[in-house]
């Protein structure tokens, strides 16, 4: 309208806060339902993952000629854990939300779904799950020098200890590849006083083959990951009868820069082709998080966000 009024002249236009809160394109809304089983010598033998959900690649109909929503499936089929018998299947359906590509699509729920289960996996059997996710590997070498790295980094203490503060701290880990980069990520964490988790620091190793400039490399992997975290503690948007019922900060609040934890990255020297480096660093840190958490509290954390931890 405003375009036709102004002929031959460039219009710039911007949306408020609010308009751009209630009108936007959202993530998809996926869930997600995991199985497995165990031989009698605690070994897994069976996996199996089923996502729900709707994705923007066929909203914003990118789907050709496939059975299969990428957005919604992304990634979950890349990772090294070998099962002698697994499946992973998608079922379909509809929202009527507007979806968009949030950063690492896919991979921002398969991250934390499959590395969540994994470590559910590893408690069932009383293992280490540092320990249990390296028994699972195949021919994975690059997969475990990332593992190796992240835990060398961190220390990784698999029991939860009282800190400096007073307070009971505990670690989580995550191993994830997305858009062809490998992370490993550790995060340690403590709950305040109304039992929200508070994240005391973030270790990160990453594969993504050569590093073209370390500087831009490290800052990517921290954006990505304060994305990641900021999503999983406190970013939710209410749509009711059609309507965002959020308008701005007061009513959907994302990470500061004084809840944002110090963040250690280190690279795995590497001579492959060079990867993804925007987005890898989202997927695994939503899982560190809650696995952290249960390692805390022995509570699991199946939904996001977290408002709080019910001890």
């Amino acid at each position: 309208f405003l375009a036709k009024q102004f002929p031959g002249r460039p219009i710039k236009l911007i949306w408020t806060r609010e308009e751009d809160t209630g009108h936007d394109f959202y993530r998809p809304r996926v869930v997600a339902s995991f199985q497995a089983g165990f031989d009698e010598q605690k070994k897994p033998v069976a996996f199996r993952q089923v996502n729900a959900g709707d994705g923007a690649t066929r909203q914003h109909n990118l789907i050709g000629k496939s059975a299969i929503d990428a957005s919604v499936m992304d990634s979950s089929d890349k990772q090294a854990y070998v099962f002698p018998n697994q499946r992973i299947e998608y079922i379909y359906e509809e929202s009527t939300v507007p979806l968009g590509f949030w950063r690492s699509v896919g991979g921002s729920h398969n991250g934390y779904f499959i590395e969540s289960f994994i470590d559910e996996m590893a408690n069932e059997v009383k293992q280490d799950p540092v320990v249990f996710r390296r028994q699972l590997f195949g021919n994975a070498p690059r997969f475990a020098a990332v593992l190796d790295q992240v835990t060398k980094m961190a220390g990784w203490r698999a029991d939860a200890w009282k800190a400096d503060d007073d307070r009971m701290h505990a670690m989580g880990v995550a191993l994830y590849k997305d858009h062809g980069t490998i992370v490993g990520q550790i995060a340690e964490i403590s709950l305040d006083d109304n039992k929200r988790p508070i994240v005391h620091r973030v270790w990160c190793a990453l594969d993504c083959g050569v590093v073209i400039n370390p500087m831009i490399a490290t800052m990517q992997v921290e954006s990505a990951i304060a994305y990641g975290l900021s999503a999983a503690l406190m970013e939710e948007v209410d749509i009711r009868e059609g309507r965002a019922q959020n308008s701005n900060f007061h009513d959907y609040p994302i990470l500061t820069a004084q809840q944002m934890p110090p963040i250690e990255v280190v690279f795995i020297n590497s001579n492959e082709h060079p990867t993804g480096l925007g987005e890898p660093a989202t997927p695994p840190i939503p899982a560190a998080l809650c696995n952290a958490i249960f390692n805390l509290t022995g509570v699991r954390i199946r939904s996001l966000p977290i408002n709080s931890v019910t001890v």
